[in-house]
């Protein structure tokens, strides 16, 4: 049997979830449901990819804990590096099956899984956007949870259609090489070679 209920405002920390047969009648099981601060989204590098996918996204901020009830999974483990929490969420039905329980969300509408370098800081890919989001900032979120929750924060990220250089510094070079170049613009990152 399932019985679904939402969890009503608490304090950080562990209660105990019982359920009812009748009037008074409650179990005495003791499952344990954690309370977690919520992720804290505050920073988003780089802020613009190409609208193929592809482009590694930093998230920093804080309360980044890898957090799932599935499969015997302990609640309120730190998000350990490289992990994306290291459990995996839902069922083969559930439309995020297969998903870590650390997740970016794109716009509302793309969630990936997301790999943990701390508790203050997330990695994720960005999917293949569609041609209605190009040049156009999309919120960016973040769950500890596998997308039950998300922290409403205010990141965003832009896809864009291709990549765009603005300039170059210094603008010239002898023609023996080796002059280091900054190149700035949009759609690519210091990561990926130019």
């Amino acid at each position: 049997a399932t019985a679904v209920c939402r969890a009503p405002p608490h304090h950080v920390g562990f209660v105990s979830v019982e359920v009812s047969a009748g009037p008074g009648n409650f179990t005495t099981f003791g499952v344990m449901f954690e309370y977690q601060a919520a992720a804290a989204p505050d920073v988003l590098f780089p802020p613009t990819g190409l609208a193929s996918g592809g482009t590694l996204v930093t998230v920093a901020g804080a309360n980044f804990i890898a957090s799932n009830n599935q499969f015997g999974y302990g609640h309120g483990n730190p998000a350990h590096p490289g992990s994306g929490g290291g459990i995996f969420v839902g069922s083969s039905s559930d439309p995020l099956a297969g998903l870590d329980a650390l997740a970016c969300r794109f716009g509302n509408a793309y969630t990936v899984g997301a790999s943990a370098v701390s508790s203050a800081v997330l990695r994720c890919e960005t999917p293949v956007f569609s041609d209605a989001t190009i040049d156009r900032a999309l919120a960016v979120d973040t769950s500890n949870n596998g997308g039950e929750d998300f922290a409403g924060a205010q990141t965003y990220f832009e896809p864009l259609a291709h990549a765009l250089v603005v300039s170059l510094s210094p603008r010239a070079g002898t023609n023996n090489g080796g002059t280091v170049v900054s190149v700035y613009g949009q759609g690519f990152t210091v990561d990926e070679p130019v």
